[in-house]
């Protein structure tokens, strides 16, 4: 699937997992989403102009940033980046976590046999992303809004690079319970005591590959799609 970015030359391209998804009245004029649903990942992701001021680009400030608002609703941050793309566009994006809300992962397609009747939700990904192409005039603002929610079996990832680490004397049971798991990317002086939902060492991109229907792997696929534009 593909989608243009509004009036400019930019193509995203996306696999042939993806199918276009009707658009909300809510949603401003322009709006393209899109999803799919797997055993592993529900995704629903949405590609709009952007109607509000664009992140700083700057990493450090996108991180301070949200800091707050992570607090506020139990979340974790995966990862934050900002700079500009091979192609010379200017891209901020922020990947957090959270507890899926009520209703996860209702339909964007068809449910697989094999899962009729699978009400069991994972970890949810949020993936943010504002871009900023050139259209021949000016630098347009587009804003992409991405939901990866766990379904089917969840926490095989986390279980499967969980006894990877514990074998490699990474993390071990301490008076405080699991050391060394939870860590977060930018700050590690944080602890789950802080009452952040931290990331953890199963997070890694390193481990993408291993679990590529997983709803992390799938952000940060198209996440890639997103800086590979052209």
């Amino acid at each position: 699937m593909d989608i243009s970015i509004g009036g400019t030359d930019r193509t995203l391209h996306l696999a042939d997992i993806w199918s276009p998804l009707d658009t909300l009245p809510e949603d401003p004029p322009g709006t393209v989403a899109t999803g799919f649903r797997t055993r592993g990942c529900t995704a629903v992701v949405t590609v709009a102009p952007l109607d509000s001021q664009m992140m700083p680009v700057d990493r450090d400030e996108v991180v301070a940033g949200i800091r707050p608002s992570l607090m506020e609703f139990h979340a974790g941050l995966v990862e934050a980046d900002a700079g500009e793309t091979p192609a010379g566009d200017i891209v901020v994006y922020t990947l957090v976590k959270t507890l899926p809300p009520t209703g996860a992962g209702e339909d964007p397609g068809e449910v697989p046999e094999e899962d009729a009747g699978n009400s069991r939700y994972g970890m949810q990904y949020n993936l943010t992303v504002h871009l900023a192409v050139d259209n021949g005039e000016y630098l347009e603002p587009w804003q992409i809004q991405g939901f990866f929610t766990e379904t089917g079996v969840t926490g095989m990832r986390d279980a499967a690079v969980m006894d990877l680490s514990r074998r490699a004397g990474l993390i071990r049971i301490g008076d405080n319970g699991l050391e060394g798991w939870f860590v977060d990317p930018y700050d590690p002086t944080l602890t789950p005591a802080d009452g952040y939902l931290l990331s953890n060492l199963g997070e890694a991109r390193e481990y993408d590959d291993r679990f590529p229907d997983h709803p992390l792997s799938r952000a940060r696929e198209f996440l890639d799609a997103v800086t590979a534009l052209d």
